[in-house]
């Protein structure tokens, strides 16, 4: 298995089905990836088909995860891409385009050049090693 492969893929083939698993009207969501960089940053990753958005739920979610981490004093992002990759094929997240990110307690944003979901997660862990290095 390579770095950030999967370990057991036909696995990864086998969905969770979450029937009956509903309080008022929340219900469990799936994150495609997440960092745990040190224990100080983190990374939330979700993938959508070309076209397709965030369902509410999902956004709140990740709003809320990324707000939990800076009440806590961490830094967090939660970032959004897109693919246009045929569903029998591997979706290769490195290259995929970042449709918009959420930053630690602030507001969704959209970035403001292209940048692919590696570059993004690059710059973020870089602005939060220098922040850290200057704090001290």
């Amino acid at each position: 298995m390579t770095p950030g492969g999967f370990q057991y893929p036909e696995r990864a083939k086998q969905l969770m089905n979450y029937e009956g698993m509903e309080w008022e009207s929340m219900t469990p969501t799936d994150i495609d990836g997440f960092l745990d960089y040190r224990g100080k940053y983190f990374v939330y990753m979700e993938g959508k088909v070309v076209g397709k958005d965030l369902l509410r739920g999902q956004e709140l979610a990740l709003e809320n995860a990324t707000k939990s981490h800076a009440k806590a004093g961490h830094k967090a992002i939660a970032i959004v891409f897109e693919h246009d990759t045929p569903v029998e094929q591997q979706v290769f997240v490195k290259n995929c385009r970042v449709v918009r990110y959420y930053l630690n307690n602030s507001e969704w944003r959209e970035t403001q050049q292209p940048r692919k979901v590696k570059e993004l997660i690059d710059l973020f862990f870089a602005r939060c090693i220098a922040e850290e290095k200057q704090s001290f």
